[in-house]
Formats: structure tokens, sequence, C-alpha cells
């Protein structure tokens, strides 16, 4: 079982679909975008790798990342826990605190949510956002002559991982370059600020997602939900420049399917992206929108090698949301 062939069939289930397909729900009348993620020990997190304060900050981040894929402006969340009996009060305190971090800075309400017992710990987070008079980015809406534009760096998360989970293997590696990789593991940002002004100064709704199982898999969706070919130039693509040190020649690898940077991939008008990319330093131009393609096309051109992302890689490659 993977995650989109299960997503194909709860849809082909569901006798009204049509809000399905982008990482929030669009409602239109009450100008409110709706996401929900859950994290679950073991599968997206391990207690030995993180914090209760950086859970709490990294659940809400991940929802907020949704939000700021649509451009719009979160408002309300409603947390949901299932705790094993040996988690106390202390871990629920600092969990809430990592969590208010970001409630605070973008003026969220928690406005409630659901406690129970379970034998790992589960966490699930349903964040409103409004949109404010703006229609929110849709994976469909890249056409021919786009370019397309990412926000931040790409595989910078993977590495956090990486030393997370084998510390040893990296021992001659200066502490501050491998705090900066597990920082961008356990804490990411979300871009609301950048999806929100990308949403406002568009000329038209651009196409825009998280990359939150990879940019590779980012491209791959809007490609096919917009019927057009994407092409990306792998020397475009930004990474840190200490990524090759941990990641040993899979920087590029990382890049495309590592997950978790919770950046923001983008297709928009020529014109403007150039604009973006020349007033914001965040933002970096990688590829173009070549033309309509039935079901999706995205190819990477590197050093005179051309290969096409197909959904047997994102499958093989990109998070695993099924252990």
């Amino acid at each position: 079982m993977n995650e989109l062939s299960l997503i194909k069939k709860i849809t082909s289930l569901i006798p009204d679909a049509s809000y399905i397909g982008d990482d929030t729900a669009y409602l239109k009348e009450s100008e409110m975008v709706v996401t929900t993620d859950t994290l679950v020990e073991d599968v997206h997190f391990r207690l030995k790798t993180t914090t209760p304060h950086n859970l709490g900050y990294k659940a809400m981040a991940v929802n907020l990342s949704d939000i700021a894929s649509d451009g719009a402006i979160p408002a309300y969340a409603f947390v949901s826990l299932s705790l094993p009996k040996n988690i106390d009060e202390s871990f629920v305190e600092e969990f809430y605190k990592g969590m208010n971090e970001l409630c605070s800075k973008f003026g969220i309400i928690i406005a409630g949510g659901d406690v129970t017992g379970a034998e790992k710990i589960f966490v699930n987070i349903t964040l409103i956002g409004k949109t404010n008079g703006f229609k929110p980015a849709r994976r469909s809406c890249a056409k021919a002559g786009d370019v397309v534009i990412v926000t931040g760096i790409l595989g910078s998360s993977r590495a956090g991982l990486e030393i997370l989970e084998n510390e040893e293997k990296f021992c001659k590696v200066e502490k501050n370059v491998l705090e900066k990789f597990k920082n961008a593991h356990l804490r990411p940002f979300p871009y609301i600020d950048l999806g929100r002004k990308i949403v406002e100064q568009s000329k038209r709704t651009p196409a825009m997602m998280d990359t939150s199982d990879g940019l590779g898999d980012a491209l791959f969706k809007i490609s096919q939900s917009s019927n057009v070919a994407i092409e990306v130039m792998a020397d475009k693509i930004p990474t840190d420049k200490d990524l090759g040190e941990i990641g040993e020649g899979k920087a590029l690898e990382w890049a495309l399917f590592g997950g978790e940077d919770y950046t923001l991939a983008a297709c928009v008008e020529e014109d403007f992206g150039h604009k973006l990319a020349k007033e914001t330093p965040e933002i970096q131009i990688i590829g173009k929108v070549i033309g309509k393609k039935a079901n999706g096309l995205v190819k990477i051109i590197s050093d005179k090698t051309i290969y096409e992302i197909t959904e047997e890689m994102i499958i093989n490659k990109a998070f695993r949301h099924f252990l």
C-alpha cells in the first residue's frame, strides 16, 4: 500500500470528491481553506531525536506550510493528542509551548481539540486559514510559459534526519554544521508571508505546493494536476553549501525526494517570477513550464543528462507514510 494509490481509492469511494486533490480543501462559500495532518511516533518522529517542545513546533509548522502553499492566512487550530501512559503533563506543557511559538507569530488561535490514550503518540492538527478575497493557489493552475520557482533551500531536512539517526558517522563534521541541518529537520519555518505575497501579487491564480514530500513529488503532482510538462535545471535547485559533506553525492536526490523541507514550489507568470526572484533573496527560478502534456511530465536536466520523474520514483524514493 502506498499514499498515491490509497488516495486514488478513497477518492473513487466518495460521492463528491471535488474538494480533494490539494493539500487543503478550499471552502469557497466561506472564504476558508482547511488542512489536517497527523504525526505518528516512529513513523514521522522519534522521541530519541526530538524534544516535546520541538515536536509541538514542527506539528504546527507542518500544517502552516499547507496553508502557506495556498497563500492563505492561518487563523484557527484544533489539536488532538493520543498519548501512552508513560507520557506526563510536563510533556504536554512543553509540546504546547512549542506550538505557541508559531501560533504567537502568526496570530493563530487554538480553538479546541481532543485528548485520548494510545499505545504510541499521535498528533493531529486541523488548521483553518482565511483567503480574504483571493482565490488560493491550486496544483491545477500551471500554464505553458510559466517559470518554476522555489522558496528557500532543498535537501537540508533529509541531511538533518541522517545526522539525527546516525550521528556517530559525522564525528569529524563541525558542530555548527551538524546543528544547522538538525534544526532544518526539527524546526522548519513555514513560508506564510511569501505564499501570501505570491498569491496577492500574481496576475492570475498560481500553481503552488509545499515540498513536504520532496520537490520531485511537488512538481510531479503539479504537472499531473495541470496537464503540463515541466523542465527543471538541476544546477538551479538551491541547496546548502555544506549539504555535500553530509550527503556524499546525494544532494540532488535529497533535494528532489528527501522531503520535509517545507519550502514552496510554484509555477507563475514569467515576468512575475523574475520580479520575485530579483526582489526576494529566498526565491530562485529553477525551470519552466514548456507546454501542455496529458497526465503531466517532469524532466530534470543535469550535466547533459535528462531524466523523467515518474510515479514509480515518487513511490520508491519519496517519504513513505506506510512502513
